[in-house]
């Protein structure tokens, strides 16, 4: 409908011809998100899902993520990113989870996306946090399910396989999701560990 309405020439401002223009770049942001995430759901249903195991460097994957989702938005907040060396992981995999997280800290909420890094011992943690509602308690046991979609989902686009497909490529890669409510908004933990140094 936008489409036609700039073929039309009915955008008789720059401020409506921007907001259509925005509209028609977010729904096909939300389009192309649904078809990766259908895709690889189909890919892994026949076990054709294929995650690589090579070096990878979090620190630029991360850095390069973030950057590439941006844009014009101005509402990712980069605190300490360290480096750290994942000695089996797929860099394009990982990308596709950060964004995950982040096209979903977008859609529940119009705050800020705050995103930091922790090592320790056990390995390498990537924190991506928002200022939305969280996840309602009912709906926390089942998040990580296919096709599952929670009460706060409202009319918001989605097929439920987000979640499914970060907590599956993080297992593949011997990592680990968690998800943690806060008062102030909902935190994703993302935690890589070496090869058999999983605790």
């Amino acid at each position: 409908a936008y489409s036609e309405a700039l073929l039309e020439n009915m955008d008789q401002t720059p401020e409506r011809r921007k907001r259509y223009i925005d509209v028609i770049m977010r729904k096909c942001d939300e389009v192309t998100k649904i078809t990766n995430d259908m895709f690889l759901h189909a890919l892994h249903d026949l076990d054709k899902l294929v995650i690589k195991k090579e070096t990878v460097d979090l620190q630029a994957v991360i850095k390069d993520t973030v950057a590439s989702m941006e844009g014009a938005k101005e509402d990712i907040v980069m605190r300490d990113i360290l480096p750290y060396t994942l000695e089996e992981g797929d860099s394009p995999r990982i990308a596709q989870v950060i964004e995950n997280i982040i096209n979903n800290a977008r859609k529940y909420s119009d705050g800020k996306i705050y995103i930091d890094t922790e090592q320790n011992n056990d390995g390498y943690r990537l924190n991506i946090k928002d200022e939305g509602p969280g996840i309602d308690p009912e709906d926390m046991p089942f998040i990580f399910q296919k096709f599952y979609r929670g009460k706060n989902q409202a009319d918001k686009p989605g097929a439920g396989l987000g979640l499914f497909i970060v907590k599956y490529v993080m297992e593949q890669m011997n990592g680990a999701v968690t998800l943690v409510n806060e008062k102030d908004g909902l935190l994703v933990c993302l935690d890589f560990f070496q090869k058999n140094d999983k605790s």
